[in-house]
C-alpha cells in the first residue's frame, strides 16, 4: 500500500481523522464521535510520524504511528523506504501476543486499538508517565541505585520467552520456513545493512571513530556479522525485534516498568542482534549482573 505525500497526517488532520475511527476507540472514555481531540506531534523520531492525541474532556490520550513511503526525517524527497513496514510491525505484535500470553502481553506489549492498512497508520495505548529508556540512560545523575532491576530483567524475560519460542531448533522445519519468509522484511534489513553496518564505518569522521581502530581485520568481523544478519545461520534464528536498543524500550523508573515498542525492523535473525544493538544496553545489562 503506497502513502504517499499528499495522505500524510498532521497534528491539525490527525483529530478528524481519529474521529472517524471513533468506534475502534470504545475502550478509551473520551474518544467518542463528540469528543474534542487535540493532537500533538512526537519529535525526536526518524522513520515515521507520530503524535500524542488527547481527549480535552477527559484528558486520556491514545498513540498514533503512520508509515510513509519515505524516511519521515528526510521528507518525500529523501530516502525512500515501503510503508509496508507497518504491517510487519503488527504482525510481529501478533506473534509476540500469541507467544506471551495476556500477562506478559499487558506486561511488555501496547495495547493496539486499530490499524488502518489504507493510510498504513496505527492507534495504540499511549504510554502516559513513560520515557525513552535512551533519555535515561544517559542522564548525568544515572547511578545503579537508581535504576530498578525489575526493567532489565524485564527485558530479559521478554527476550528470553520470543526467542526460545522461535529457536529455529526448537520448532518444526513448516513454522521455520514460515517465519524465515514472512519476517525476511528485507527492504528494512537493506537499511540497517546500509546504515548500521556500512556507512557508520566506513563514512564515519575521526571524530566519529575516536577509540574504535576501523582497520582491515576489524571491517572483516563486519562483513561476518552481515552474512549473520542476513540469515545465513540458518540454525540459530529467532524471531527478532531487529532494532531492540533503548530507543526502543519505554520505562516507567518509579514502577519499575518497561515496553517495547517500534519492531518493524522485525526479521528472523540471529538472538545476538537484539542484545548487542547499542552500548546503553551493554550498560543495563552490567546493572542487571552487578546484582
Amino acid at each position: 500500500m503506497t502513502v504517499v505525500a499528499d495522505s500524510i497526517l498532521t497534528a491539525e488532520t490527525v483529530p478528524a481523522y481519529v474521529q472517524k475511527h471513533a468506534d475502534k476507540l470504545k475502550d478509551v472514555d473520551g474518544f467518542g464521535p463528540d469528543n474534542t481531540l487535540t493532537a500533538t506531534a512526537i519529535v525526536g523520531g526518524n522513520v515515521n510520524y507520530a503524535f500524542c492525541v488527547r481527549s480535552n474532556e477527559t484528558n486520556n490520550t491514545i498513540f498514533l504511528k503512520q508509515a510513509p513511503e519515505f524516511v519521515a526525517i528526510f521528507g518525500p524527497d529523501g530516502f525512500p523506504l515501503t510503508s509496508d513496514r507497518m504491517q510487519q510491525e503488527l504482525d510481529v505484535y501478533n506473534e509476540w501476543k500469541k507467544m506471551l500470553g495476556p500477562e506478559l502481553d499487558a506486561q511488555y506489549l501496547p495495547k493496539i486499538y486499530h490499524f488502518d492498512r489504507m493510510c498504513m497508520t496505527v492507534l495504540m495505548e499511549f504510554f502516559e508517565g513513560y520515557e525513552l529508556l535512551d533519555h535515561i540512560l544517559v542522564r548525568p545523575t544515572l547511578g545503579p541505585s537508581d535504576m530498578p532491576e525489575t526493567i532489565a530483567s524485564g527485558l530479559g524475560e521478554f527476550m528470553g520467552v520470543t526467542h526460545a519460542k522461535t529457536h529455529s531448533t526448537l520448532i518444526s522445519e513448516e513454522r521455520k520456513t514460515y517465519l524465515t519468509k514472512h519476517f525476511e522484511n528485507k527492504p528494512m534489513r537493506d537499511v540497517q545493512l546500509e546504515f548500521v553496518f556500512t556507512k557508520c564505518y566506513k563514512e564515519s569522521t575521526e571524530e566519529q571513530r575516536a577509540g574504535l581502530n576501523v582497520s582491515e581485520a576489524f571491517l572483516k568481523e563486519i562483513e561476518l556479522l552481515k552474512e549473520q544478519y542476513v540469515g545465513k545461520c540458518e540454525n540459530n534464528l529467532v524471531l527478532c525485534h531487529g532494532d531492540f536498543h533503548p530507543g526502543s524500550v519505554m520505562a516507567e523508573v518509579t514502577k519499575g516498568k518497561a515496553k517495547v515498542i517500534d519492531p518493524e525492523f522485525t526479521v528472523y535473525g540471529p538472538p545476538g542482534l537484539d542484545v548487542s544493538q547499542r552500548p546503553q544496553f551493554l550498560m543495563l545489562s552490567s546493572h542487571l549482573f552487578s546484582h
